[in-house]
This record gives structure tokens, C-alpha cells and sequence, in this order.
């Protein structure tokens, strides 16, 4: 997932569950926990104009299990004996 930092994309892995999107007019920011989320700057700027934090479930993936994907992929789903997961 790419986050964004002050004036830097990085790129991260989030440790809960959850990440939270605040959004407003197209534009979206994430963050790994409601606090901070509910104290960004889209967020307590826009507040007044509809601004929203949407909880969002994820699952940590494994290096592994990424490469099978993009193997997969870049063979066009063809039974190559890897299992998608």
C-alpha cells in the first residue's frame, strides 16, 4: 500500500486489521489507526464540508503468496500447477 508522508509516498504494510481512508472531493489519504485518521489535516480541514473515514478490513500477504500471483498473472491464468490463494 502507498501512504502518503508530509510530501513523500511511501510505500507500507499495515499491522492491524484495518486501515482508515479519509476522503474528500477525490481526494484520499490512508492511515493505520482511527486516531490519526480523525486528526489529518483532509480531515479536520474538510470536516465542515463532508470529509469521511471509512474503515477498511485488510489481510496481510506474504512475499510468497505475491509472487505465485504475479506469476499467474503473467501467464495468463493458465494451470501451471501454482495455486492462486
Amino acid at each position: 500500500m502507498i501512504v502518503k508522508v508530509g510530501h513523500h509516498l511511501l510505500e507500507a504494510y499495515p499491522v492491524e486489521n484495518y486501515v482508515y481512508e479519509v476522503s474528500y472531493c477525490g481526494r484520499k489519504e490512508f492511515y493505520q489507526d482511527a486516531w490519526d485518521a480523525a486528526h489529518s489535516t483532509l480531515y479536520t480541514k474538510d470536516s465542515s464540508y463532508n470529509a469521511t473515514i471509512t474503515k477498511i478490513p485488510v489481510r496481510p500477504i506474504s512475499e510468497k503468496r505475491i509472487e505465485r500471483r504475479l506469476l499467474y498473472q503473467k501467464w495468463g491464468g493458465v494451470k501451471t500447477g501454482i495455486r492462486q490463494q
